[in-house]
Parts: C-alpha cells; sequence; structure tokens
C-alpha cells in the first residue's frame, strides 16, 4: 500500500487528490542554473514539477492564483 502525502501540508491524502504541475523556475526559485528569461525578462524553463496536493490545500492555493489574477487583470 502506498501512502500519499500532500506537499503543501504533509498530510495523508485520503481518496482524491489535486495533482497539479508548477514550472520548475517558479518551484526551484532558488536555484537559477538553466533558466532562461524571454525578452521582457520573466524567467521561463519550459520544464514543470509536479505536485500532489489534497483538496484543501489545492482549494486554498487555487483562490489564491484566482485572486490575485483579478488583481492583475485590466
Amino acid at each position: 500500500m502506498t501512502i500519499r502525502l500532500c506537499d503543501c501540508c504533509k498530510k495523508e491524502i485520503h481518496g482524491t487528490s489535486m495533482p497539479i504541475e508548477i514550472p520548475c523556475h517558479i518551484m526551484r526559485s532558488e536555484d537559477l542554473s538553466g533558466v532562461c528569461i524571454d525578452s521582457e525578462g520573466n524567467r521561463m524553463s519550459g520544464r514543470y514539477d509536479k505536485i500532489d496536493l489534497c483538496n484543501k490545500c489545492s482549494n486554498d492555493v487555487f483562490i489564491a492564483a484566482f485572486l490575485r489574477m483579478k488583481q492583475l487583470t485590466v
């Protein structure tokens, strides 16, 4: 039997979870080796790390991302 832990809160995941992919340059921001920069100076990597979040943490992450997106929307 495999035990799955949430990559955010580290609690055991029971039932469904939310696996998401995050760009490497976001998740590994302290290691900038291999990171490219676009014409506007934004970091980019083109590679992704997969993380597994419990439902509570995934809701918290997506709500925060959505609220930030609303702030940035012109």
